[in-house]
């Protein structure tokens, strides 16, 4: 069974489950965090910039279908290389992609999910090639990081248009949308 299908079940089974509420922990207490900080504080809004139903997650009350210690996460892991590839950004198949990158934000009533799927590959030009092969409608880019965001249901718009401003004054590009 191939990687792509076995975190595809993994994530099915999850998906039901319940759990225990876990807290998150700090990414910056952790040396991969440590060396990604710069690109994973820019994944973190202000509660202040963002709409008052809008938060980081702190906690998961629910078994996750991404095993994230902490928010914003990171990881060098090249099976979560290609999940965040295939579900954030429509490929599996990028090259040079040195870590992946991910942040969740919950619209608290009802709870719906909001979040930033990034990669950061190996140079700028290595992004440059990686969105040209890209499935994903819209990317934002910031030298060799690009971003995806999502949400799960229409609710989470204004969260989602307030991360978006917030990267986007933080010197992130909008790539042109793809058809």
């Amino acid at each position: 069974m191939n990687t792509a299908i076995k975190i595809a079940v993994a994530c099915f089974l999850l998906s039901g489950v319940a759990a225990q509420a876990f807290q998150l922990g700090s990414p910056f207490d952790n040396p991969m965090g440590q060396t990604y900080r710069k690109e994973l504080e820019q994944l973190i809004v202000p509660a202040d910039h963002l709409p008052p139903s809008c938060r980081l997650v702190t906690e998961i009350k629910t078994a996750p279908i991404f095993p994230a210690m902490t928010n914003p996460f990171v990881t060098d892991n090249a099976q979560l290389i290609d999940f965040v590839s295939l579900i954030g950004f429509g490929n599996k198949q990028l090259q040079d992609v040195s870590v992946a990158m991910s942040a969740l934000y919950v619209e608290r009533e009802p709870q719906h999910e909001v979040g930033i799927w990034g990669l950061r590959f190996m140079s700028p030009k290595a992004a440059t090639a990686g969105y040209e092969s890209l499935k994903q409608r819209e990317v934002l880019r910031k030298g060799a990081l690009l971003i995806a965001l999502w949400r799960d249901n229409e609710i989470g718009k204004a969260c989602q248009q307030a991360i978006k401003a917030h990267l986007v004054k933080n010197g992130f590009e909008i790539l042109a949308a793809k058809p």
